[in-house]
């Protein structure tokens, strides 16, 4: 489902804009559509990774959240030079939905 959403864009955001709808070859909507996305995945990790560090949320939420899996979860942290400080509870608590199929 698509919505119209209006926005006011200061000046050098729309001359950016203009810039790589040329580059690309895109409409400004493709481009604002793609900087949108772009720009939520990354708060989105950045706030998994602000409450996985706080211990506010289990690897694997934080994992639910960016949209990986544990796995790939790990190779993030890991490149992100964050500490893992993985329990037994964790443990359990990632585990009992596999358990659970």
């Amino acid at each position: 489902m698509e919505e119209a959403v209006t926005a006011l864009l200061d000046n050098d955001t729309i001359e950016g804009i203009d810039i790589l709808s040329k580059e690309y070859n895109m409409d400004r909507t493709m481009v604002i559509n793609d900087l949108i996305r772009e720009g939520l995945r990354s708060k989105i990790k950045k706030r998994a990774l602000e409450l996985y560090t706080s211990r506010k949320i289990t690897l694997q939420k934080a994992a639910e959240m960016i949209g990986v899996s544990i796995w790939e979860m790990l190779e993030i942290i890991k490149k992100e030079e964050i500490h893992i400080d993985y329990g037994i509870e964790e443990l359990k608590e990632d585990t009992e939905p596999l358990i659970k199929q």
